[in-house]
Order: C-alpha cells, then structure tokens, then sequence
C-alpha cells in the first residue's frame, strides 16, 4: 500500500515502511518536495477555531489530513495527524500519524507518535521497533538499545527468535556501523545465549565485514557445537575472505553428514560456482537433479556449469530439457544457440536463436544471427536483417547497440567509409552519443583521418572529462602515430588513473614507455597487461619490445607460440614475417 494515496486503514509493516522511507516514490498526485506549498484549500494546517466536542475535532484534523495528503501537501497532511493523534487513544490514528511523519521524514515528528503509539499500546512490538530504529537514526544507541532490548524480553521465551527480529530489522538500516555497534551492545547482554552470535555474525556478513562474521560465527559455536546455520555462516564468510579450502572442507563435511538435506547441498554447490570450481559444483548439483528431476533452476544452472567446463553436450541436455518442459524458454533457446555455435552446427544455431523472443537476450540473439548470416549468406543479407529489426523496436539504446552492431560488419568486412558513414547515420538520429562517437573514431583511424579521431574522441571528453576509453583511445593513437608524445602520455596517464587494472589500459602506458625509449618500464606494463589478457596486439607490441632490446630468440618464440592461438591475426603475421628478414 501506498501511503500517499491514503487508503484505509489497512496498516501493517510500519518497519519497513520507515527502513525504506528514504527511498519511496511518492505517487503522480503528490511528487512534489514534503515541505513545497500547494496552491489548494488546505494549504496549511491551522488549529480550529470553532469550539467542538472531541470527536468533532478528531474527526476535522483526520479528514483535513486525507485531504492534504491526496493533494500531495504533505507537511499539512503531518500537522494536521499529528494533533489528531493528540486528541485520541486510537492506535490506528496515532500509528497513521507516525506513518505520514515517516514518509515526510520529520524525524522528530514521528519520534513523538512513535512514543505516543508505545503509550496507549505498550505491548506492541512493532512499535518497540520503530522508536528503536529512530533513535538509531538519530546515534543515540543508549535509546535504541533500551527499545531493542523491549523486543528481546518480549521473546524471552525463544532463545533464537528476539535476535531473529532485531538482526531483520538492522540489516536492512542503512547506518551500518551503528547496527553493528548496536547488535553487539545487545549480544553482550546475553552472551551465552548462541542465536545472539549467529544474528551477530549474519548482520557482519551482510555488511561484509567477513572477519567478524568468522568470529562471531565460531562464538556460537563454542556455546552451541552442533549449530548447523553458524557453520554454513563460517564457510560463507571464509570463503568470501579467500579461504576457499577451509570453507570447502566445512561444507563438504556437513553435506557428507546429511547428505539428503537439499539446502546445504545446493549451499556448497553455490559456494564452488562462485569460486569457479565448475566441475565439482556439476557433481553437487546433479546429486540435487536426482532429488528434483524436473527443477527448472536446476537445470538451468547445469546446463550454464557445463558451458563453463566446455562439456557441450552435456550442456545441451540440460538446456533441451528445459526447453521440452516448457521452462525458461528463451534463455534455453539461447544458450542452445551458442552451444551449436561452438560446436560448428551454424544452422542449427540460426534456428535457435530465432526461438528467443523475448528479455534480455533478445537483442544479443539478433546480433548474434547477422555474425552468422555474414558466413551462411552475405553481407547484405545481415545488414538488412539489422535494418528490419531497427525499425520495429524504439528503445533508443537497442536502436543505437543495432548501429554499432551494423557498423563492426563493415569493419570486419574492410570497409571503413561505409562503417563511418553508418556511424554519422547514427550520430544524426543520436547526436553525441558517446558509444556511436567512440565507433565512429575509432573507424577514422583506419583510413587515417587522425583529425576525425581526434575531434569525436574530444567531443566525447568535453562532456565527460573521465571517461577512460576515450583518454586511453585518443593517447594511444597519437603515441602510436608518433604525435604530440607527451600529451599523449597524460592522456593514458589519466585513463590508467581511472583504470589500473585494465589491460588495454596497461598496454597503452607500456606502448607510451616503449615510445619514449623507456624500456624497463615499458616491459613491466606490457607484461602486466599481457597476464591480464592473452591479446595479439599487446602480444605484438611485447614482441616489438623484446626486438628493440636486442632479445631477438625470445621475441621470435613469443611471436609463434602467439601464432599458434591467433592464427589469422595481421600483426602478428607482420611481424614474424619482419623478425625473419
């Protein structure tokens, strides 16, 4: 429920109305700032001047306070509850009052129906729980633990289930460093009490301080050994720390204990695909297939390990399975595609493709199916089969990805006019688009026009100064050109400060050190990038390094091993041809 559209008094949830209150969008009728004036009758909340019995006024402040709130005027709508919840016991009333202070964010306001709801309910937890959760707002952890700690005794009947609560509720509090100073203050107070460490231990996981999630995770355990969920919570957090055998080895002990119980096995199985342990994550998971043969996410899952393990038949098995039970259809008919694809069946690819209709993947099929129409049928045939699909979608950033699409068939194809001209196309219905810019400069280059390199490489720069690509673009293109080195130089500069960790990046500083006659520090980069990426063009421009230093062996090996891997690449081909003279 909306709160701005004012519907009756169906309330619940007030928690979680104020964790997310800062992030809610209010209604079309009432999009305006809560403090902004309306132009309406009820502008402003003043107090009543005719003399009335009490009803009377309760009802003249809750109706004047629908009323401003369905004109979006929220800081009339606050005021005029906020004396309606003076005048009554009704904890609807009152609890409405809190509700609308919440979503105008008058903090203090609502801090003062909170309290007067905990009055005229004082057993009501939910109440208990939002005054705790403004207090914690506001820093004061002394308040917020007084309120939390109503919660815990109200649930002193269960060891676990007053945490539970208390940990739901933090989680989901943005002030992260005050949950987590709060939840400790509430765990010292109980401190044997296990559940206490394990709600401790899942808040830090959640807030990604691992190492206290360890910690606290082994806390609950030493008052409670056999704590199935603290050892799950220790695995995942060593895991997330880098310890991938420790968390492997725990899981695997605790699977081998239970073997039947499917959730821990599908926790280990998820556990070994984040740390891209593929093949023993298929063996887990075709355990859980035996339990629930036709589980849709299952298959789905297998069929994606087995991609990753390149064990394509098994793979299309799954995906078939998927597609003969009328599950997930077009992610099956898609990764079936690619499967056939790998495996040389174009035509086969071609007819599954055509099956995805629909989501995300629907515009990777389409360009997918022209890469191939270029090799079954022609060139044209995959531009106008692009053409068609461009008409009939208005997205504009499917429409401009079908532009680029379009634009690197020519590129392939050799013709660099025609992909510029498809560009500028492009650019006339998107004007300065940075992606259809940055294709367009990078096609320039090839008929040498460094001038129109140049100017849309800038043109995308003046309008985002730190965009990476088209720094590193435009500094490695004049370095390699032999231009205006130095600006050049900062220009990579710039783009690495932005980027450390990319290899096309890291070449373009290495290709920059080797211009400058800097081969040490050319070597490392170009080094780094290679590690980071297995590319024929920082294979070459290592290569060219390695000559230039006089280490003529190794740059000739480092060439035809590359060979072998890039085999039709022209550079590469270039230079053993120049290395062998």
């Amino acid at each position: 429920m909306h709160l701005l559209r004012f519907a009756p008094f169906a309330l619940a949830g007030i928690a979680a109305i104020l964790l997310s209150a800062c992030a809610t969008v209010p209604s079309p009728e009432s999009e305006r700032d809560a403090g902004e004036p309306v132009e309406s009758a009820v502008t402003t909340a003043p107090a009543p001047v005719v003399e009335s019995d009490p009803l009377s006024e309760l009802m003249f402040e809750v109706m004047a306070g629908e009323m401003a709130g369905k004109l979006g005027d929220m800081h009339a709508a606050k005021e005029y509850y906020s004396r309606a919840a003076q005048l009554t016991d009704d904890a609807d009333v009152i609890e409405r009052a809190m509700r609308i202070a919440i979503f105008a964010k008058d903090w203090p306001l609502a801090l003062k129906a909170a309290h007067r709801w905990s009055e005229v309910q004082d057993d009501n937890l939910e109440a208990q729980q939002v005054l705790g959760i403004l207090y914690l707002r506001q820093g004061d952890l002394d308040s917020a633990e007084k309120y939390f700690s109503k919660v815990m005794d109200a649930a002193a009947d269960s060891p676990s289930k007053g945490y539970s609560i208390i940990a739901s509720t933090l989680v989901r509090v943005d002030e992260v460093e005050k949950s987590l100073q709060l939840m400790e203050r509430l765990v010292a107070k109980n401190f044997d009490n296990p559940y206490g460490h394990l709600s401790y231990a899942n808040l830090a996981m959640q807030a990604r301080k691992y190492r206290l999630a360890v910690d606290q995770s082994e806390l609950a355990l030493g008052f409670k050994p056999d704590m199935t969920e603290a050892r799950v919570l220790r695995a995942r957090a060593l895991s997330s720390l880098g310890d991938h055998e420790s968390a492997f080895v725990e899981m695997k002990g605790l699977v081998d204990s239970d073997p039947s119980n499917f959730d821990l096995r599908l926790g280990y199985a998820r556990m070994l695909l984040q740390a891209n342990q593929f093949k023993n994550a298929g063996v887990q998971l075709e355990v859980l297939l035996e339990q629930r043969p036709r589980d849709p996410d299952l298959l789905y899952t297998l069929g994606l390990t087995y991609v990753q393990t390149e064990s394509y038949e098994k793979a299309r098995d799954y995906f078939q399975a998927l597609v003969d039970n009328n599950h997930r259809l077009d992610e099956a008919y898609y990764y079936l595609a690619r499967i056939e694809e790998e495996l040389g069946n174009k035509a086969a690819a071609v007819e599954n493709y055509k099956q995805v209709a629909f989501g995300e993947l629907y515009l990777d099929s389409v360009v997918r199916l022209a890469d191939i129409y270029v090799e079954l049928e022609s060139l044209e045939y995959a531009r106008n089969h692009l053409n068609s699909i461009r008409g009939d979608i208005s997205n504009p950033e499917d429409i401009i990805r079908l532009f680029l699409a379009e634009g690197h068939l020519l590129h392939e194809d050799g013709d660099y006019q025609g992909a510029y001209e498809l560009y500028s196309q492009g650019l006339r219905e998107f004007p300065r688009h940075p992606d259809l810019l940055y294709a367009r400069a990078l096609t320039a280059d090839y008929f040498d026009r460094i001038d129109l390199l140049e100017a849309d490489l800038l043109d995308i720069l003046a309008s985002d100064p730190d965009n990476a690509n088209a720094l590193n673009a435009l500094g490695y293109t004049l370095a390699d050109r032999g231009l205006r080195i130095d600006e050049a130089q900062k220009y990579v500069e710039r783009a690495f400060a932005l980027k450390p960790n990319d290899p096309a990046v890291i070449d373009s500083m290495g290709w920059i050190h080797f211009r400058l006659g800097n081969y040490a520090e050319a070597e490392t980069f170009l080094r780094k990038a290679l590690d980071l990426m297995d590319d024929a063009e920082i294979i070459g421009h290592l290569g060219e390094l390695l000559w230039a230093q006089g280490n003529y062996n190794e740059a000739r090996t480092l060439l035809r091993e590359a060979l072998e891997r890039h085999p039709n690449d022209s550079y590469i081909q270039r230079l053993i041809k120049q290395f062998s003279e």
